[in-house]
């Protein structure tokens, strides 16, 4: 495990322990095949299935690259293929958007977009589709994306295009 930024003593023994014996005595938040989410007070633990570990290898690489860019949750703690720790961003995602206000987001391209090239700006590229789940819009106005499976360096694509 590597530890980004401080935390408190209790949330790395907990980490610790799920290091050593691989189980959690606490409720997901959200399940999925390829991760289980849990929420650790204002942390959100997202711990990757066996399905899932390949992807979290890149999600964990993509996560830590992507640090300075607004859009990018806080990254704490990580151990690559098994576990992200980051801050538990509290906003609606598209769907709650619309039940809250009537309406989506006034600036809903926008947001989108303005994501998607911070992302190419440093230097990756998202192949996935932007799912209304995992664009969060916070009481501030700020605009979180929580999902960074299938990112990818630049680098990457740029060699497969020579091949």
């Amino acid at each position: 495990m590597r530890i980004v930024k401080s935390l408190p003593a209790n949330i790395e023994q907990l980490l610790d322990r799920y290091e050593k014996n691989g189980h959690l005595t606490m409720q997901a938040s959200l399940l999925g095949k390829q991760s289980v989410v849990y929420r650790l007070q204002e942390y959100c633990l997202k711990v990757y299935t066996a399905r899932g570990k390949l992807d979290g290898e890149y999600e964990c690489e993509a996560l830590l690259s992507l640090q300075n860019n607004h859009h990018v949750p806080e990254l704490y703690a990580y151990a690559s293929g098994n576990f992200t720790l980051t801050e538990w961003i509290e906003g609606f995602n598209l769907r709650e958007y619309r039940a809250a206000y009537g309406h989506i987001p006034h600036d809903l391209m926008y947001d989108m977009f303005s994501t998607e090239l911070q992302q190419i700006q440093a230097g990756y590229h998202d192949w996935d589709v932007i799912r209304y789940e995992n664009l969060l819009w916070t009481a501030t106005g700020e605009v979180k994306r929580t999902d960074f499976w299938l990112c990818e360096p630049v680098r990457c694509m740029r060699l497969r295009e020579r091949l």
